[in-house]
């Protein structure tokens, strides 16, 4: 006879640190100790103050579990709520279709940030057990574009919602999404001067293990800064996100507003979508938690993924997400070339290591050439040095020439990719311009060369007898 026994100790009171925690413990075999199952439940707290499990496909009322007293009626739009139904998880994709539905009625945007919109949503209520909560940056893209009622309808359809605000200090902030992990829905327009507090609050949200220590009553404390933060961003100061922290873009173009926004009517109209939601945030990271931890784990398409697979397995349709998941992907690899784009100098930097890369091609190309073809029509940037071909030269000035044609093309390339992603070319390239023409100057140039010389480029900065700079290129 086989027998199996878990280790758990008797009912205890049980100190909640958060609104919604997990508690799981190990079944393991009694003579081996192996692990043989695991029982995983559910803890939350609900808006009439009191404490639910759900454990094993069902929801009980709990009293053993103690928790600061919030005072959640006036915190928060709404709130977690009591009730969890088992078979919520076979709505996911339609709950995700009718999120987008709602955001249309109010908005006009282009259809894939309708499924990001409704992907965002529906993450805020899962993240609780999540490592990372992504940023949801709203690019206003000029006079007209009303991010103020999408903001409104993001802050009235995601997890336990604070009012959307002008301006919320960092102190008030942690203090309280260290219990809640709370919707945090800010209007940059409306408070430029405190932009050094909306950093604070974006770069602290979005990792599960930041915290801030404070000294309370002579007695050291820390307090969680996790929530889920979505921001309105006029002045590109949250764009570089998407490569530092991988949040999620959404942008918005000057048009009208399909339906004017009431909060009252909305948050009635909606009562049935959200205890939906909340059952969903409960009971889909519970019951497939296995799936879960191997999923998201990673920052800014973890927990997508998993929406997306398990809609697909639940649902039979996860077109909401997959979309969703393509153009944020799509997002996160044009990042890093934004952060490139906003930073001039890494942006030379990189064209000069294309140029001496094409240089050493053509070098190759021509080392290889049979005798009776014509070589010479092989060099385009590089000059040889000897019949040998296993060094060439180019001068200063040619090297800037092709620096700026290079620069112009890739510019090109990359904002029309960036465009049809979340960005507006005419929002970017007068900063770009204006910036990059300071390192296009020989003495900027012989900097550059002279830092990354011989180490990374592999190249040597000379000067001839004319006293023209060149650049030595070998194989």
């Amino acid at each position: 006879m086989v027998v199996y026994i878990e280790f758990m100790t008797a009912v205890k009171i049980i100190e909640a640190s958060k609104a919604i925690f997990m508690d799981i413990r190990t079944v393991e075999h009694l003579e081996t100790g192996t692990a043989v199952n695991r029982i995983i439940e559910t803890y939350y707290h609900t808006a009439d103050d009191s404490w639910r499990v759900f454990s094993d496909g069902q929801v009980k009322e709990v009293y053993n579990v103690t928790a600061p007293v919030k005072n959640v009626g006036k915190l928060f739009l709404h709130y977690n709520t009591a009730d969890v139904d088992l078979n919520i998880v076979y709505e996911l994709s339609k709950i995700a279709k009718e999120i987008r539905e709602v955001v249309r009625q109010y908005l006009v945007l282009d259809e894939k940030y309708y499924n990001i919109i409704a992907s965002w949503i529906i993450a805020t209520y899962t993240r609780w057990v999540a490592p990372y909560a992504e940023l949801l940056i709203i690019r206003k893209l000029g006079v007209g574009a009303d991010s103020s009622t999408l903001l409104k309808v993001v802050a009235t359809l995601s997890a336990r919602p604070l009012p959307p605000s002008a301006f919320m200090p960092f102190s008030a902030f942690y203090r309280i999404a260290d219990f809640t992990m709370p919707t945090v829905t800010i209007n940059e327009s409306m408070n430029k001067i405190k932009l050094s507090e909306l950093k604070r609050i974006a770069e602290s949200a979005f990792d599960r293990e930041y915290v801030v220590l404070r000294v309370v009553k002579k007695k050291a404390e820390t307090f969680s800064t996790y929530a889920n933060v979505a921001i309105v961003d006029i002045t590109n100061e949250f764009t570089t996100y998407s490569a530092r922290r991988k949040a999620w873009m959404v942008a918005i173009k000057p048009t009208y507003s399909q339906r004017f926004f009431d909060f009252d009517e909305m948050l009635s109209d909606t009562v049935s979508l959200r205890e939906k939601l909340y059952s969903l945030g409960i009971v889909l990271p519970t019951l497939y938690y296995d799936q879960w931890e191997k999923i998201v784990g990673e920052q800014g398409l973890g927990v997508l993924r998993f929406l997306a697979k398990m809609s697909k397995i639940l649902s039979g349709d996860a077109s909401v997400f997959e979309s969703a998941l393509e153009t944020v992907k799509r997002q996160f690899e044009y990042a890093n070339q934004i952060a490139v784009l906003n930073d001039p100098k890494r942006m030379v930097t990189e064209i000069l290591l294309r140029i001496i890369n094409d240089a050493k091609r053509e070098l190759e190309i021509a080392k290889n050439v049979q005798g009776s073809m014509m070589y010479t029509n092989v060099f385009n940037i590089v000059k040889p040095l000897d019949d040998t071909f296993r060094c060439g030269y180019v001068y200063l000035e040619r090297l800037i020439r092709e620096v700026r044609r290079k620069l112009t093309e890739m510019m090109q390339i990359e904002v029309d990719k960036l465009d049809d992603v979340y960005y507006g070319t005419e929002q970017l390239l007068p900063k770009i311009n204006e910036a990059v023409k300071m390192y296009l100057k020989p003495t900027k140039i012989k900097t550059i060369l002279a830092e990354h010389g011989t180490a990374e480029f592999g190249i040597m900065l000379e000067i001839n007898k004319s006293r023209n700079y060149y650049i030595k290129i070998c194989l």
